[in-house]
């Protein structure tokens, strides 16, 4: 891994080739953006393992998802967890509303969450301090993108007021908005 994520490989026989198809994968299905807070400081919570916590990241992975040009959102809550030899099992079911309930043992599997090597430090962090949705878009083109990123900081506000601290918004559509935002009132 470089710092611009991946690394480069020349000629056909190095076996290392075979992680290019990763590559290819992520941009098959798009891009994506990160909304991520932290619960220490906040007035909500000082863990990911409170249920007041698990509460707030549904209201507002709901949230995102109902956003035009949203694919799909992945967080802790909807994240396959392994429990068993080919079983796997989520801290909350979502409804036909799109709600999310958790699951009669959320706790335990918050727990196992943080030791996942598919969860930790991607939708929440390995201390449970942290966490975040992701928000994969549907459409690559510019004013879709513009859209839901806009539509993202626009719902953001309302979300740090309850939380009582700072919620980040990442990730490459993010900042070539914001870039693009910049030359047009410049």
């Amino acid at each position: 891994t470089s710092e611009v994520g991946y690394a480069a490989y020349f000629g056909p026989d190095d076996p290392a080739v075979q992680r290019l198809s990763d590559f290819f994968e992520e941009f098959d299905s798009g891009l994506h953006v990160l909304v991520v807070f932290g619960c220490p400081g906040s007035k909500m919570c000082t863990s990911i393992r409170e249920q007041r916590a698990l509460e707030f990241i549904g209201r507002l992975q709901r949230d995102l998802a109902r956003l035009p040009n949203v694919r799909k959102t992945q967080s802790v809550l909807n994240a396959p967890i392994v429990i068993g030899p080919l079983e796997t099992q989520t801290i909350a079911e979502r409804d036909d509303n799109g709600s999310y309930a958790l699951s009669s043992n959320w706790s335990t599997l918050v727990d196992r969450s943080l030791s996942e090597p598919f969860l930790a430090n991607i939708v929440v962090s390995k201390d449970g301090k942290t966490a975040g949705v992701i928000v994969e878009l549907q459409s690559l083109q510019s004013q879709p993108v513009r859209d839901v990123v806009h539509a993202i900081l626009d719902l953001v506000p309302r979300y740090e007021e309850d939380l009582g601290g700072e919620i980040y918004v990442a990730g490459d559509p993010v900042w070539s908005v914001v870039a693009d935002d910049d030359l047009d009132s410049d």
